[in-house]
C-alpha cells in the first residue's frame, strides 16, 4: 500500500520517423515491449504519457501511424502538447513546419482520444474497493463533507461523508461517475 500504481512515462510521438527526427531513444517497438512488461507486472497500473503533435516534418501519414499507436496502448492519462518553435533549437531549422491550423487540429483529436481511454481504464474499476489518499474538501452539504483525492492508480475520487478525510488513506468502493469525470465513492467499513 505505499507505493502507487501509477507510471508516467514520456513517448512523445508514436511513429518511429517522427521519434528520429526528435532524437529519442526509443521506437514503437521499444515502447510497447516496455508496457507489455509493466502490465504483466502491475496489471492495474495507471500509465500516462505526452505526446507532442506537429514536429517539423510530421505528415498526415505519420500523425495517423503515431495515433493509431497511441489507440493501441490505450493509456489511462494523454498529456498533449502542440509542438512550439524555439529560436536556437535544431528543430526551429527543420524544414517542413506545420501549420498551427494542423497542430491544433491534431491535438484536439489526440486530447478527445485520450478522455475517451481514460474513462475506459476508470470503468474497469467500477464496483471495486480500492484504497484511496484523501487530499482535500472542496464543500459541505447536509450529508457531509465533499472529501477528494485519489486512488492507488491515479483515479480522481469524490466521497461525501460527515468527516473531513483529509491526509487519511481509506479503502473505498468505486460506485460510478460524477458529472466532471471524477469517481464516487463509498468508504468501506
Amino acid at each position: 500500500r505505499r507505493l502507487c500504481r501509477h507510471l508516467h512515462l514520456p513517448l512523445q510521438s508514436g511513429c518511429d520517423a517522427t521519434l528520429k527526427r526528435m532524437v529519442r531513444r526509443t521506437s514503437q517497438a521499444a515502447f510497447r515491449a516496455l508496457i507489455a512488461e509493466i502490465r504483466a507486472i502491475m496489471p492495474d497500473a495507471a500509465i500516462a504519457t505526452d505526446v507532442i503533435v506537429g514536429f517539423p516534418g510530421e505528415t498526415d501519414e505519420e500523425f495517423a501511424i503515431s495515433r493509431a499507436f497511441i489507440e493501441e496502448i490505450d493509456f489511462a492519462a494523454l498529456h498533449v502538447f502542440r509542438y512550439s518553435l524555439r529560436e536556437g533549437t535544431a528543430a526551429a531549422r527543420m524544414p517542413n513546419q506545420v501549420s498551427e491550423a494542423t497542430k491544433r487540429a491534431r491535438a484536439e483529436t489526440l486530447i478527445a482520444l485520450g478522455e475517451r481511454s481514460a474513462r475506459r481504464f476508470a470503468e474497469r474499476f467500477i464496483g471495486q474497493t480500492r484504497p484511496v489518499l484523501w487530499e482535500a474538501v472542496s464543500g459541505a452539504s447536509a450529508q457531509g463533507f465533499l472529501n477528494n483525492g485519489y486512488t492507488d492508480n491515479f483515479l480522481r475520487v469524490r466521497c461525501t461523508v460527515p468527516r473531513v478525510l483529509s491526509n487519511t488513506l481509506t479503502d473505498a468502493r468505486l460506485l460510478g461517475f460524477a458529472d466532471d469525470g471524477a469517481l464516487l465513492a463509498a468508504l468501506e467499513d
